[in-house]
């Protein structure tokens, strides 16, 4: 590593303990060895391009196989309080009766940036914890375990695995996440932002030696840190990684009209005069564009229920929630900007969505929402009325049915109730129709004709003797019931024709005759009374019969 990319790394040399020349460049050796990189880069120490390219296959596919090269970083996120391992990936032989056979196995953790602490290893058979933390061991097979994880454990941790030779086989790199350990802030393009020292710090004095130190990073990509700005010797020096960036009179780190580009985790290193490293603290930022109204959309299938779909058209990772009530959901369906809910049942729904990010959230309501159901079920009833009159009434289930009615073709009706005039006969066909579907019943109808009021007749024969009829005029199926009754005599004739007659002989001594004539059918009936007075013995005196009694009863 040469000095140009060593002017690159963090920038630890200005930490008081490395004032003297010496310790920038014992720092230097250090960084060289432990920094950070890349992760899938060769060890280019171990494996130079130059002596591969003019190496053989058969050397080439045996430095693929023996080349020491590093791990992908595995990121692990835990809380506080519980038990996290980081393992190790590969079988290892850490017992053996000869230990110049056992592996190696050195753990480190990063206390900042380039700065490496061995938390413990495995060597020749023979383990050494060093205890950098209190609550981390080592697992039989080599794996740490961290017990009842603090904020403190928070950060990198790296493995060096080698094989009983002392050769590298293998190194594998961890950032745990502990979560509480960094604050969280949202913020949106455009606005300002203020990232806190959090203690109260030396910065300005006569006595240089008195200033306490503080160093911002910038996490380039994990595990790769740039410098932002350090204060130390009492002379701040800000780097400008970010053109809109500023250290504040207290040490704290001002972004103003933030972008997209400032989104990422910074943390400050902060020092005491004398040089131990007193504070450190992490920030997660979080640069989001406020969310859009949310758009709101019902769509009603033929099958009655609803499709009810939320999406949301601006806005950094957006929530969208779907409130439904008044219906059951059957469903749910999501993607990055939109929810979807299948509601059964009718309504009405009470819908509300709500959109909401880390800067903003939006809220779209609808009350009283509605679908139209299919239309099923239909039934058609009828009734005749005894003035030979019909009432019909046609039945369905669904929303807003619409109904038509005819008779024999012609349109009689547009209600749900229909009243037919007499004569009813024919086919009575009934249409009903909504927004989805439509059905129809027919039904044969035939009410039957009211009786008329019956019609009587009394006509005198030459012997004295009386005929008397009785018939009705209008009427369907009229049963006829004639009574002639005078002295102690009686006369009942029944007929199911439209008229009816009987002949009486001549009353002795000559009296009056009481007639009733009743016509009736299955919706009606009809009665006609009248008093005659006897045919007189000379039948051809004819004034005793110019005012009869007649009574008509209905």
């Amino acid at each position: 590593m040469g000095e140009e990319q060593l002017s690159h790394l963090p920038t630890l040399h200005n930490h008081p303990y490395l004032r003297s020349g010496r310790g920038v460049q014992k720092l230097k050796r250090r960084v060289q060895k432990s920094y950070f990189t890349r992760p899938e880069t060769p060890t280019a120490v171990m494996c130079p391009l130059r002596v591969l390219l003019s190496c053989p296959l058969r050397v080439l596919l045996l430095w693929a196989l023996l080349c020491p090269c590093t791990g992908k970083i595995q990121e692990i996120f835990t809380r506080p309080g519980s038990d996290l391992l980081l393992p190790i990936r590969r079988h290892l032989t850490l017992n053996t009766e000869d230990r110049w056979r056992c592996d190696w196995i050195i753990w480190h953790y990063l206390e900042s940036p380039g700065d490496w602490k061995r938390i413990a290893y495995h060597r020749n058979c023979d383990l050494s914890d060093l205890r950098y933390f209190p609550n981390t061991r080592i697992s039989e097979n080599g794996s740490l375990i961290i017990s009842n994880v603090t904020p403190e454990n928070d950060g990198i941790y790296r493995v060096y695995i080698k094989n009983s030779t002392g050769r590298r086989i293998q190194r594998d790199d961890y950032i745990v996440h502990v979560e509480g350990k960094a604050q969280e802030i949202f913020t949106r393009p455009g606005s300002d932002l203020l990232i806190p020292i959090r203690i109260h710090l030396t910065l300005n004095h006569t006595d240089t030696e008195r200033c306490d130190w503080f160093i911002w990073y910038y996490e380039k990509f994990p595990g790769v840190w740039g410098t932002i700005a350090q204060h130390w010797n009492c002379d701040p020096f800000d780097r400008r990684y970010f053109p809109n960036t500023r250290i504040s009179e207290n040490g704290s780190l001002i972004i103003s009209n933030v972008t997209p580009e400032n989104d990422g985790i910074y943390n400050v290193y902060i020092y005491n005069s004398t040089g131990p490293l007193i504070q450190r603290d992490d920030y997660f930022i979080h640069v989001e564009v406020p969310v859009s109204v949310p758009l709101l959309h019902v769509s009603c299938p033929r099958n009655g229920s609803a499709e009810i779909s939320c999406r949301v058209e601006e806005g950094t990772k957006p929530h969208i929630s779907l409130s439904v009530i008044g219906g059951f959901q059957e469903r749910y369906s999501t993607s990055t900007n939109k929810i979807t809910a299948i509601v059964g049942s009718p309504g009405p729904w009470n819908i509300t969505c709500t959109v909401e990010n880390g800067v903003s959230r939006s809220e779209e309501s609808r009350a009283g929402v509605t679908c139209p159901v299919p239309l099923s079920d239909i039934a058609v009833t009828s009734s005749c009325l005894p003035d030979g009159s019909a009432e019909a009434e046609c039945s369905v289930k669904g929303s807003d049915p619409r109904y038509s009615w005819s008779l024999d073709g012609r349109s009689v009706s547009s209600h749900r109730r229909v009243t037919l005039p007499p004569p009813v006969s024919g086919t009575l066909h009934c249409d009903v129709t909504n927004q989805i579907n439509n059905l129809s019943r027919s039904i044969n109808i035939s009410c039957p004709i009211p009786v008329s009021d019956p019609v009587l007749d009394v006509r005198c024969l030459q012997n004295d003797s009386a005929e008397i009829s009785c018939w009705v005029e209008n009427g369907t199926d009229p049963s006829i019931y004639l009574t002639v009754s005078g002295g102690l005599e009686v006369y009942n004739v029944t007929s199911s024709e439209r008229t009816v007659r009987v002949t009486v002989p001549p009353v002795s001594p000559p009296d009056s005759w009481n007639i009733r004539c009743s016509a009736k059918n299955n919706i009606s009936e009809r009665s006609t009374n009248q008093t005659q007075d006897a045919c007189p013995d000379d039948a051809s005196a004819p004034d005793k019969w110019d005012s009869p009694k007649k009574r008509v009863e209905p």
